[in-house]
């Protein structure tokens, strides 16, 4: 199998630089796929198998700019919340190229910005956070996608 992952993302809708997040959402979605045991082998190399998974990720980021000038003007003791929404589109071609099967699902990550929360802030930053929510993303698309009798 062959898995080809893409990325964009956007904050409250301007685009912008995904940055080095791709690199750890692509390797969750390959361990995802390697951890399913479904596949005898799976390749993140551009080539030729008997099946190709394109797994598209978009990423949008928003807040409430208002709330968020309060928050640091105020040395962030009135909290702010910022979330970031993940899109993930899976399809799924075979060898020559005749579609399979297609999914999207959904999921969001919110990190709240609280004088009180500061001393375990790094732990739950997005970048280590989303990378198991798109695992988990892919995990769900591989159970139905199985159920439907695609793998």
């Amino acid at each position: 199998m062959v898995l080809v992952v893409s990325g964009s993302a956007s904050v409250d809708g301007w685009p912008r630089d995904l940055g080095p997040i791709l690199d750890l959402w692509g390797a969750a979605c390959e361990r995802a796929y390697r951890e399913s045991a479904l596949f005898s082998d799976v390749s993140i190399a551009e080539g030729r198998g008997d099946l190709r998974v394109e797994i598209a990720l978009q990423g949008n980021t928003h807040q409430i700019d208002v709330l968020t000038a309060l928050s640091y003007l105020t040395f962030l003791i009135l909290p702010h919340v910022v979330t970031t929404d993940i899109s993930m589109v899976t399809r799924v071609t075979a060898g020559d190229g005749q579609p399979i099967g297609t999914m999207e699902v959904q999921g969001r990550s919110r990190t709240w910005h609280w004088f009180f929360l500061f001393p375990i802030s790094s732990i739950y930053e997005p970048q280590s956070v989303t990378p198991e929510i798109v695992y988990d993303m892919n995990r769900d698309t591989i159970s139905a996608l199985h159920a439907r009798g695609v793998f």
